[in-house]
């Protein structure tokens, strides 16, 4: 470049007459090109060091502990979805109820598991039911789009906790429709029960009814049949209020009395024991109910335990009558209705159990019902010691079916009492309240003598 410039002002600048300015010129024209030259060079630098940059941030992304980084959202993600398969109704493999069931034995084994154990034997997890029930209606033709669920249970919020029986039932049939009123009752009669009914899947052909009634009761950590710390509360309530409130009623009226249960004060969930029988149709009814059925209660292990047991058969009578005063109008629609009873046993560490008494199936045909209970649950516990140690007493929770009536059952109850009684001794406590906090803190083996016979019942050192 330099080169050119000089030929130039050596050349063509002096034939124009014109003097070329040696000095200036040679200095400006010889100071451009290095100015050029270091422009270059400046950037051609500034581009050397980003892209030294630009590779030194690339390795340090790449390094091990940056990679890991990355990792983290696609482990958030991979775990997010294994739980909500894991969690979902149809999650199951062969096996995986036993293993719950076994886990839960280890860690949960106080006083209040040891209750709900001895008053309401072969109580199962609320996903261990699910599947159960979930296989044996399965292999009968059961699914979600020809099938409509339905509950008969307390209104109560501790029986629709998430994850529990109710929820993972409705979970996995659909849509829930609601029979029940104050205690599991079936309070809304022939007129409810048809309705739903008519509710029912038709395509493809008739659909099929599915139907759980339950009463509930709560059981502390302490042991205590019939109170339940709920959540966000800080003091313990009663657990079923409706039955227990009418129990209390009950006593109240009876000559002599009785000891009323209690949980801190004589009211039921806020709720004094005096009502009205006009604005309360349901607590009265459960009421004129239980107070023919309480016969000697007081040979009864626990007073709550035994009215559960009461509002059981309660439920279950007066749901089997309303089946049969609504046909034919039910079968309108549907081609096989199946029903589950049981007690619900609302617990505040573990999750809810269940204890099912009743799975029966049945079709339009007289004489079509088909018991489920012993394919799907396996063989039915024995209830005599809980039952007043009356083995006639006890039959009568197991024995009755979909197509027997109230009057019917209790007149054949009634011939079966008239035979020869086998009731064996009464095995209670002397001291119900002390009892099973004496035998928690192991007086049965330290004081074994006074406890089998003043703590039998607790100390499991009934007569056989």
């Amino acid at each position: 470049m330099s080169a050119l410039v000089s030929a130039f002002a050596t050349s063509y600048v002096p034939s124009l007459g014109l003097a070329p300015p040696a000095v200036h010129a040679a200095g400006r024209c010889a100071a451009l090109p290095r100015m050029e030259v270091s422009r270059e060079e400046e950037s051609l630098r500034v581009l050397e060091e980003e892209l030294a940059k630009l590779k030194a941030e690339n390795e340090q992304l790449m390094s091990p502990t940056r990679r890991d980084l990355f990792k983290i959202p696609f482990a958030i993600g991979a775990t997010w979805s294994t739980y909500k398969a894991v969690t979902s109704p149809s999650f199951d493999f062969p096996g995986l109820d036993s293993l719950k069931e076994a886990t839960r034995a280890q860690l949960y084994s106080g006083p209040g598991e040891r209750a709900v154990n001895k008053f309401f034997p072969g109580n199962l997890g609320s996903s261990t039911v699910d599947h159960l029930v979930a296989r044996t209606l399965s292999a009968r033709g059961f699914t979600p789009e020809n099938t409509l669920f339905a509950t008969s249970t307390c209104p109560d919020e501790v029986n629709t906790i998430p994850g529990e029986l109710t929820d993972l039932l409705q979970t996995r049939w659909g849509e829930n429709f609601a029979l029940g009123g104050l205690g599991g009752v079936p309070f809304v009669g022939k007129a409810g029960l048809t309705a739903y009914s008519h509710h029912v899947p038709d395509s493809p052909g008739k659909g099929k009814m599915f139907i759980v009634f339950a009463p509930h009761v709560g059981v502390e950590a302490d042991g205590k049949v019939g109170a339940l710390k709920r959540v966000n509360q800080e003091g313990v309530s009663t657990a079923c209020g409706a039955s227990i409130g009418a129990y209390n009623g009950i006593i109240k009226e009876i000559d002599g009395g009785g000891v009323p249960f209690q949980v801190g004060d004589d009211r039921v969930d806020g709720v004094p024991v005096g009502t009205s029988t006009t604005f309360d149709a349901q607590i009265e009814f459960i009421k004129q109910k239980l107070k023919k059925r309480i016969v000697n209660i007081e040979e009864t292990p626990d007073r709550i335990a035994y009215i559960t047991y009461l509002m059981y058969g309660l439920a279950r009578e007066y749901f089997v009558d309303e089946v049969l005063k609504a046909t034919p109008g039910i079968w309108d629609y549907a081609d096989e209705l199946t029903v589950m009873g049981g007690i619900m046993v609302n617990r505040p560490e573990g999750g809810d159990r269940f204890m099912p008494l009743m799975f029966q199936t049945r079709s339009p045909e007289a004489g079509s019902t088909v018991d489920l209970y012993d394919e799907t649950f396996g063989t039915r516990p024995d209830l005599t010691r809980v039952l007043q140690n009356d083995p006639v007493l006890a039959l009568k929770f197991y024995d009755y079916d979909l197509e027997t009536s109230s009057v019917a059952y209790n007149a054949r109850l009634k011939k079966t009492a008239s035979l020869p009684s086998k009731k064996k001794a009464p095995c209670v406590d002397s001291n119900p309240e002390q009892c099973p906090l004496w035998a928690t803190a192991g007086e049965c083996t330290t004081n074994a003598a006074f406890m089998s016979k003043e703590c039998a019942l607790s100390c499991d050192m009934c007569p056989p």
